[in-house]
């Protein structure tokens, strides 16, 4: 996160930021973000900064965000804590999608990004991100998305069935350049 863009959001006439991958350690720019008026959510998987604290203690710190999901949190009872911040959105997506009663279909087309971003962010394809990443070839080898049908033909894979090396070095990296 950076502090210029903050200021530009709220310019633009945002309320709300919502992270995804970033912001655990972006104690500066959620305390402006915060007096801007705006709302603030991060999503993350890196690890939970430990900072130092009036008494001279070391202790695990985030931002003063209105929400911090993180799966690495101390406080935090969710079993898996190897997701990739996409997996962390996709957690959060599904909450959001469940309280506003939104079609369960609409939320399974966003696993095929979240498996793309499992296969780049090099975390371990065990568990959860097993589940995320095999449905989301499934997925992907089935697209109705526009952008995704694009990248397989721009990249030469719309005949060839997709599979994990094509996420991590033929689709991943046109999507992050």
């Amino acid at each position: 996160m950076h502090s210029g863009r903050v200021k530009k959001l709220k310019e633009e006439g945002y309320e709300v930021i919502l992270t995804c991958d970033n912001g655990i350690a972006a104690f500066e720019q959620v305390d402006l973000a915060k007096e801007l008026g705006m709302e603030i959510v991060i999503t993350d998987h890196h690890d939970i900064p430990i900072r130092e604290n009036s008494e001279g203690d070391l202790k695990e710190t985030i931002p003063y965000a209105d929400a911090v999901i993180n799966p690495k949190r101390s406080d935090c009872k969710y079993p898996f804590k190897k997701l990739c911040g996409a997996g962390v959105a996709l957690k959060f997506s599904k909450c959001l999608y469940d309280e506003f009663k939104i079609d369960e279909e609409k939320f399974l087309e966003l696993i095929q990004f979240a498996s793309i971003a499992t296969v780049c962010d090099v975390v371990d394809l065990v568990d959860e991100n097993r589940i995320i990443v095999k449905k989301g070839l499934e997925l992907l080898n089935e697209t109705k998305n526009f952008g995704i049908q694009e990248l397989k033909k721009s990249t030469g894979l719309n005949s060839k069935k997709i599979e994990e090396y094509h996420l991590g070095f033929v689709i991943g990296p046109c999507m992050y350049i």
